[in-house]
């Protein structure tokens, strides 16, 4: 019941292509999960942002957006023969996007940048950048 709850609350879904790369849903279109692979470093990814819109009539019809969240990855994934490691990270996300909803087909694509500081194990800073094509539900 928990599952069909949390499944009603999507409101898109789709991939996200770069680093990360992998599955993205938006829920309440307002929250921004991916669950995939992190490129650069080889880890299982799994990253959760509230993205706060910027209504502005001057980038009509694309929409802008400032988010904060965090990330988790561990498991790295490791080349034939050798076995898999399980290493810890996580820190904090600012991603910035913008993002292009067609009005006449359920499709939103955007392009996101996101500025990461590592806080486990080290502290770091690096980006992420994405582009994302999302089916729309609602």
């Amino acid at each position: 019941m928990l599952t069909a709850i949390l499944l009603s609350q999507v409101s898109a879904a789709g991939v996200a292509v770069g680093s990360p790369l992998g599955i993205a849903i938006v829920i309440n279109d307002n929250f921004r999960a991916v669950g995939g692979w992190n490129i650069n470093r080889g880890y299982i990814y799994l990253s959760l942002d509230r993205d706060f819109y910027l209504n502005s009539t001057t980038l009509h019809p694309m929409d802008a957006y400032i988010g904060f969240g965090g990330y988790i990855s561990g498991i790295n994934v490791a080349p034939p023969g050798q076995p898999a490691q399980l290493d810890l990270y996580f820190g904090i996300r600012i991603p910035l996007g913008l993002e292009y909803d067609f009005s006449d087909i359920p499709i939103r694509v955007g392009l996101e940048a996101t500025p990461v500081v590592g806080i486990f194990p080290t502290t770091d800073i690096y980006m992420f950048a994405d582009i994302y094509f999302l089916f729309r539900f609602k």
